[in-house]
């Protein structure tokens, strides 16, 4: 069992394949909206220089599949800009939604029809994952009764300082139409250069 499996006491909530593959690669459009992003808020230039002699990144599209050495490439540039965890997430809470928009706001009517909490979209955290993602994983599982933890699986972006933060930060926008107060956080003891884990709590 590997360091950071999931100990028999938690409730998945999704099903990951047997035959898992590592990830290899990303949906250009998670570029595209980075980098609005980082124009908005004047870093782009830095995170260019950041690149180094990467600049084939910037010719990226958004319906394109990317490859993984322009993806840790695209997060390597990221990591250099030096933001803090709480600035990585706002990153997150705000490009999330604009990747997920879509689904999540047909999770946001059944909740309101259902009156379904946070746990609706952690059983779709794979189907998620998937449209931006080839290769690796989420897994969810449920600890508590307001409580619940993410693995992110067999990628190698897990190995970015931002990539963790920000993806937090798009957790937890993911979790704000279902309940008040989503507190999301890094298990930092689970992390290998491949994985993480984030534990997840919420006020109904």
């Amino acid at each position: 069992m590997p360091p950071d499996a999931t100990p028999r006491a938690d409730e998945p909530l999704n099903e990951l394949p047997d035959d898992l593959p590592d990830m290899d690669a990303m949906r250009g459009s998670i570029f595209v909206l980075d980098w609005r992003w980082l124009r908005d808020n004047d870093k782009f230039d830095a995170y260019v220089a950041g690149l180094g002699d990467r600049r084939d990144v910037l010719d990226v599209t958004a319906a394109e599949w990317v490859d993984m050495p322009r993806v840790l490439a695209h997060y390597r540039a990221f990591d250099s800009l030096g933001m803090t965890t709480s600035e990585a997430m706002e990153v997150g809470k705000t490009v999330g939604p604009r990747i997920h928009g879509a689904l999540l706001n047909t999770f946001v009517r059944l909740a309101g029809s259902l009156g379904v909490g946070p746990l609706i979209v952690m059983k779709q955290s794979y189907k998620l994952w998937t449209r931006s993602f080839r290769g690796g994983g989420v897994a969810a599982f449920k600890t508590g009764e307001r409580s619940a933890k993410v693995e992110i699986r067999r990628a190698a972006i897990a190995d970015s300082k931002f990539l963790r933060a920000s993806f937090a930060g798009v957790t937890a926008a993911s979790l704000e139409p279902f309940c008040h107060r989503p507190v999301v956080q890094e298990k930092i003891e689970a992390r290998t250069r491949t994985s993480f884990t984030l534990r997840l709590s919420w006020d109904p």
